[in-house]
């Protein structure tokens, strides 16, 4: 029901949020990737991480690096 009603973009977005949480490096860079993919900024991405660093601290930050360096060095947002 909740997907019906807000935007797609929301579906990614909470991925990065609950993959940031688990640690699931790969799933985090789909989320990045779909995100990206469906209009999501690069702002956006990193908030979804940085709120998401309060619960997992330094360490979310370590492995949201490795999985999303590359992808985030290279993002280009377009209007």
């Amino acid at each position: 029901m909740i997907f019906q009603t807000l935007p797609k973009q929301v579906a990614p977005y909470i991925m990065l949020r609950q993959h940031m949480l688990t640690g699931n490096t790969d799933a985090l860079r789909e989320g990045a990737l779909l995100g990206k993919a469906w209009g999501i900024t690069r702002e956006w991405t990193i908030h979804g991480l940085m709120v998401s660093s309060y619960y997992t601290g330094f360490e979310g930050l370590y492995f949201a690096h490795t999985a999303l360096h590359d992808v985030l060095e290279h993002w280009e947002d377009h209007a």
